[in-house]
């Protein structure tokens, strides 16, 4: 067993890309950021030491912690409180559709270095009710009360990323 625990609000980054979806989200990503990264194709966030929060490519879900495959950061939250609070609502979000309104979005933004995209109106509103992973890791962290990640444009999993990177709090054996 890994001594290491996740603590809730951990986000888990994921690098190793497993199948062709994942290697085309990790694709878009160099593209974004014009560089060879390396970027994580996803993004969830720990509930707890065994359980945690993602948009999974059908719907929000909770999941048990794959401690295996990812990279953890700990972004420092000011109110356990807040952080509460934010995971509460977090929970609740299970069941939602997963986003590929926007994650259709983001492809048109990193394909076309920005220039493309939909409406923002209508965006913010899919988001809202249909979230892809680094969007309900924004809306959680937010919550939270750690806003170091804009809300628009919708954030990727680099954005994310290149936020919490600095928060590294254990690296998985197939983590970056």
């Amino acid at each position: 067993m890994n001594a290491f625990l996740c603590k809730p609000g951990d986000l888990l980054f994921y690098f190793q890309a497993d199948n062709v979806g994942e290697a085309l989200i990790q694709t878009g990503e160099e593209l974004e950021e014009h560089s060879d990264g390396p970027w994580p194709w996803h993004v969830a966030v720990a509930l707890g030491p065994w359980t945690k929060v993602e948009a999974d490519g059908k719907e929000t879900a909770i999941h048990a912690i794959d401690y295996h495959n990812c990279v953890i950061c700990r972004p420092p939250y000011e109110s356990q409180r807040a952080l509460h609070y934010a995971l509460g609502w977090a929970r609740r979000q299970r069941g939602r559709l997963y986003g590929w309104i926007g994650t259709i979005d983001q492809a048109l933004r990193d394909i076309s270095g920005g220039r493309l995209h939909l409406p923002r109106w209508f965006v913010t509103w899919t988001d809202k009710l249909m979230p892809y992973c680094s969007t309900l890791a924004q809306s959680i962290t937010w919550r939270a009360g750690w806003r170091a990640v804009k809300a628009y444009p919708p954030p990727s999993p680099a954005d994310m990323w290149k936020a919490a990177k600095k928060y590294i709090v254990h690296v998985c054996p197939k983590g970056a």
